[in-house]
Parts: C-alpha cells; structure tokens; sequence
C-alpha cells in the first residue's frame, strides 16, 4: 500500500488504474526474476487516517478502517495468490514500535496533513502489544485462509530496548 492518504486515493477513486499499475509492476519484477514482498499495510495510520478514524480502530472488527483494511488485502492477497514473483506476504513495516506509547506525548508524530493526516495524533492513536498480538494473528490467519501457500511476516523491527518497561508501564499511563 501508500504510505501516505493521497498515496491511495488512487486506489479508492480508480482502482482499476491502481490494479493496472500494480499488475504492470509484478510483471515487470517477473521478467527480471525479482521477487516481491509487499507489505499490505506499510504506513499502519494511513488507513484509519483515510477513514477519519483514529488509529486505533486498526484493532476494531466492524470499524471503518478495520473493513477497509480487509478488502484491500482481500483483493490483493486474492490477486496474487497464484504469482509465483510473490516471495511472501508483509503485514506491516515497523508497526511494533508504535506499540505501547501514549500518543498525546508525540501529537505531532507521523503528521502531513498535505498528504491527508490529521492536524495531530491522540490517545485515542495508542495501542498495546496485547492489541497488536491479537491483530496480528487476525490478519495472518485472514491471509493464510485466501493464500496458503505464501509466508507471512509480520514486519516488525527489533523491539526497542524500552519495549518491556514500555508495556509494562503502560496501564498507568493510559489515556
């Protein structure tokens, strides 16, 4: 996916361009035997800020951004299920470093509103590892069950050296 809002706004206003696109760039990787990772969900606040929505609806069946964020991968995990220049399937990019951090501390953090953010982040943009765990597993599950025979990969970096005090501390310093 983008990595901004107006990254995608191809994809929601014509998606048979965005699809055309994506298809001649597979080609493209399969006729120079490249193979490809593409990470579903690279920018994980592009999708709720898409939706108006907070980043934490991310974690939320049924919410705007978590049904967005489904079909996408449904229709392109569906696409490209049978491509062999698919080395395997990415979540996301980095996503645990978001995890466990209070966002009212960093309101500016991740903010272009030229590229369709909001003006700032809120609690309401925070999450837990125990949310992330459990998304996780959802959207691994969800594309295992369109595409067996592809990995998965979550996408995370290395915990950061804080991680453990991090969500630990965490409860008491909710929002």
């Amino acid at each position: 996916s983008g990595f901004w809002p107006a990254d995608m706004k191809i994809y929601f206003d014509a998606p048979q361009t965005y699809w055309k696109r994506f298809d001649e760039f597979v080609a493209l990787a399969k006729k120079h035997n490249v193979k490809l990772l593409p990470t579903l969900f690279w920018n994980y606040p592009m999708w709720p800020d898409l939706m108006k929505e907070p980043s934490s609806n991310i974690f939320e069946k049924g919410s705007r951004t978590r049904e967005a964020m489904e079909k996408y991968l449904r229709e392109l995990v569906g696409r490209y299920k049978d491509e062999p220049a698919i080395l395997c399937w990415e979540i996301s990019n980095e996503m645990n470093l978001g995890a466990d951090l209070n966002r009212t501390h960093w309101p500016k953090s991740g903010i272009a509103p030229q590229m369709g953010t909001p003006e700032q982040r809120t609690a309401a943009d925070s999450f837990t590892t125990a949310d992330l765990v459990r998304f996780t597993k959802e959207v691994a599950s969800l594309i295992k069950e369109i595409d067996p025979n592809h990995l998965v990969t979550t996408g995370h970096a290395l915990p950061r050296f804080s991680s453990r005090s991090l969500r630990e501390g965490f409860p008491e310093v909710r929002w």
